[in-house]
């Protein structure tokens, strides 16, 4: 089942140099992506469950990570997701050169931002190549739907609408105090609460495939977390206790 998703989700040929193009993200670009996204609902004849995060890495580049896993998987079993060399596409590149026809390409020049990005994927740290991942986000980068394809022009898999997750700096500016004139004490437990409790699930799904690269992927989304010193001390290991 863990090669299907795969095959359906990231099918596996290497990418091309025609990606090395001439539309690079802009700085705003980057930092209107970055955050977590996050999914679980129907796709094709499964139910899936996605969490992805984009990041930018100690050379200002725009990265991600994350997991994918179906609910016909072994529970615990995720597919690990990376994402690089992220570039701009035209309305026109988008229709006429990469040819997708589910997913219209006529708004990327007006109110949404199209992407290509080089999509690899691994299960139990087997290494799945590569295909293109292509993305059109909405104009607030509140969500975005997207469309993957082996290479430029090939048939793909329309992807289902994933959302953005309410980040640090929107939990960081709540105000000092509520309309009332209350000090918003409670909201701030409450906020400190969720973002445990999402850590912890993060944390178990990690702990449960036990992989080198979901440490990885755990110790971008939270650095500083409670779980951050086990990680680093297993990814130092080269490998799970």
């Amino acid at each position: 089942m863990g090669k299907f998703l795969v095959s359906v989700i990231a099918a596996g040929l290497m990418f091309s140099a025609a990606v090395q193009a001439d539309m690079p993200l802009s700085e705003r670009d980057k930092d209107q992506i970055i955050g977590e996204y996050f999914y679980a609902g129907p796709f094709e004849d499964m139910t899936i469950n996605v969490v992805l995060d984009f990041y930018k890495n100690a050379k200002n580049e725009l990265q991600g990570g994350g997991k994918v896993r179906a609910n016909t998987m072994p529970e615990g079993q995720w597919i690990a997701e990376e994402f690089h060399t992220f570039r701009r596409l035209s309305s026109k590149e988008w229709t006429d050169v990469w040819k997708v026809t589910d997913l219209p390409g006529e708004r990327c020049d007006k109110d949404r931002l199209c992407i290509v990005a080089v999509n690899e994927s691994s299960l139990n740290d087997r290494q799945y190549g590569a295909s293109m991942r292509l993305m059109q986000f909405e104009s607030d980068f509140s969500a975005f739907q997207s469309y993957t394809v082996p290479k430029k022009g090939e048939p793909g898999y329309l992807g289902v609408i994933i959302t953005k997750r309410a980040g640090a700096q929107e939990i960081s500016g709540l105000p000092s105090k509520s309309a009332d004139g209350v000090e918003p004490d409670q909201d701030r437990d409450d906020l400190t609460s969720l973002q445990l409790e999402i850590e912890l699930e993060f944390w178990k799904s990690v702990e449960q495939d036990d992989t080198v690269v979901l440490y990885q992927a755990y110790l971008k989304q939270f650095p500083d977390g409670v779980f951050a010193p086990i990680a680093k001390l297993r990814i130092e290991q080269g490998k799970t206790e």
